[in-house]
């Protein structure tokens, strides 16, 4: 199953590097495009610019009281809170929501999709 998810996520991104305008080069401060921690397994925490590190921190926060329970409903709420911050998500050069960005929006939510077919599957499985 994880690796559908990161097949998923793999696929969505490729998708949307490729519908994506390139970006100027700049030069970026490594801390703020090199995470401590990679929250946003097999998917980037950082993409075109865009932090999404938190949004997947406080999203594997949110599930992790509901590892090894089939609890559809708390894993819905965790995915819901996890599209909202991942729209919250600041640009690390220009500041900014993600929401605000057209093509940031789209990754976000199928960063979203990717994630909530993966609750619904992991769900399922727990549920035998």
């Amino acid at each position: 199953m994880r690796r559908l998810s990161i097949l998923g996520v793999s696929l969505a991104v490729l998708l949307a590097s490729v519908a994506a305008p390139a970006m100027p080069a700049r030069a970026q401060t490594p801390a703020l495009t090199t995470p401590e921690v990679d929250y946003c397994t097999g998917a980037p925490d950082v993409f075109l610019g865009w932090w999404f590190n938190d949004a997947c921190r406080g999203h594997d926060e949110c599930l992790a009281p509901l590892a090894g329970i089939a609890d559809l409903p708390g894993r819905l709420a965790c995915d819901r809170a996890f599209l909202a911050d991942l729209l919250q998500a600041p640009h690390v050069l220009n500041g900014g929501a993600c929401e605000d960005d057209g093509v940031c929006g789209r990754i976000a939510f199928l960063y979203f999709v990717v994630v909530r077919f993966a609750s619904v599957l992991t769900d399922a499985s727990l549920r035998g």
